[in-house]
């Protein structure tokens, strides 16, 4: 076996089961060849970034059945989280702050907090339909929320900021986690907290 056809089978780094047979060999299943020539230029947050948005359906290798995207677990895990940019602040009642962020959608998403953050910082939202914290199972944890639309101090509040424990990560609460921009805006967020990656502020 060539050292790609072991670079293949690790793709997934272990994170990857077939749900037919159980197995954790698995590669992507792509018809062409895909232009390697960067990957020794790829820091290792670029790798992971890549790994973490992948849309390509997955192949196991022992029995052949095909995984979708969707079911990745890390997709799964951060459905309705999305990698967002303030556009703007707004502080009102000297405690809160009304925020619009860009999360890749038409509309600018608004956000009620009363966090600090500043216009153009990289912040991880849930968004409506998200389980806080991420991977919890609602109908188990009974720490665990949906998030709803609604309205804080009657402005209207559509998602929350995401601190470490929201996502998982180690890290602070009530402290909105920060994000590199390898993350591109309306995607979800890495599994773990990155180190030395944060947003230029």
């Amino acid at each position: 076996m060539s050292d790609s056809d072991d670079d293949e089978e690790d793709y997934y780094q272990g994170k990857l089961v077939c749900p037919s047979c159980g197995e954790s060999s698995l590669m992507r299943n792509v018809e062409e060849e895909e232009d390697t020539t960067t990957e020794d230029t790829l820091s290792a947050e670029q790798k992971l970034e890549r790994f973490t948005h992948d849309t390509c359906m997955a192949m196991c290798l022992s029995c052949g059945a095909e995984v979708e995207p969707f079911d990745f677990p890390w997709v799964a895990k951060y459905n309705h989280y999305k990698v967002g940019v303030v556009r703007s602040v707004v502080v009102f009642k000297k405690r809160f702050q009304h925020l619009e962020i860009d999360v890749g959608q038409e509309e600018l998403l608004k956000v009620v907090t009363n966090a600090k953050v500043k216009e153009e910082q990289r912040v991880v939202v849930a968004c409506v339909g998200a389980v806080v914290p991420a991977g919890a199972d609602i109908d188990e944890d009974e720490s665990a929320i949906m998030v709803k639309k609604g309205s804080v101090q009657g402005k209207p509040s559509h998602g929350m900021l995401c601190d470490c424990p929201a996502l998982g990560w180690v890290g602070s609460a009530s402290i909105p986690a920060k994000i590199s921009d390898i993350w591109p805006i309306g995607m979800i967020p890495p599994e773990t907290k990155q180190r030395g990656g944060e947003s230029k502020e």
